[in-house]
């Protein structure tokens, strides 16, 4: 069994910002601040990797901050999916393996290396990440591997980028050096 996980970096706000609007939204989730202008956000219902629920508490995040979000799911190390969103408005969205489900085929879909990069304010990394992106997905034994490739590049904090809600729920991820924000362990909102 591989890795599941989903979460939502939030670029361009700060946790507290993003606390209020997770909590507005009456969201059971964790928030983990990485610096002054970069989030994450572990929702327990996107845990559940419904597309739907997820994409919708993007384009809240995204309405509310003005800010840029990136919700990234990993489906049993088989599948990296993105969807990238600006202001509420999907800007771009990836599928390594969109054949998983229907068997239509192996080659990566979406995923533009210049409008992530961009996303980030690291455009002169962009060459690289469509590289990472569009490789074929058996050079990747793992998409957490490739998620942690396109992460390294994007300068996102490791394990956070690749971590989901039950990670933290269950004691999987060490809360050692996480900043806590207002809130019990990392921000658990309800």
């Amino acid at each position: 069994m591989g890795n599941f996980y989903v979460n939502h970096a939030v670029v361009g706000a700060d946790a507290a910002t993003v606390v209020s609007v997770v909590r507005s939204l009456k969201r059971h989730a964790y928030v983990y601040q990485s610096d002054a202008h970069l989030a994450f956000v572990y929702d327990q219902s996107s845990d559940t990797q419904d597309v739907d629920v997820i994409q919708e508490l993007a384009i809240m995040i995204g309405q509310s901050t003005k800010g840029v979000v990136f919700a990234a799911v990993n489906h049993d190390d088989d599948v990296l999916v993105y969807g990238l969103y600006k202001a509420g408005d999907m800007i771009d969205n990836y599928n390594s393996f969109p054949g998983y489900w229907d068997n239509s085929g192996d080659t990566p879909w979406g995923g533009n290396g210049a409008v992530l990069a961009a996303a980030f304010g690291k455009p002169e990394v962009a060459e690289k990440i469509n590289d990472v992106l569009h490789s074929d997905r058996h050079t990747y034994a793992f998409e957490l591997d490739r998620h942690k490739q396109i992460s390294n590049l994007l300068n996102l904090p490791w394990p956070w980028c690749v971590t989901g809600y039950r990670h933290i729920a269950s004691d999987q991820v060490s809360r050692e050096n996480i900043r806590l924000i207002d809130c019990s362990p990392i921000i658990e909102t309800k």
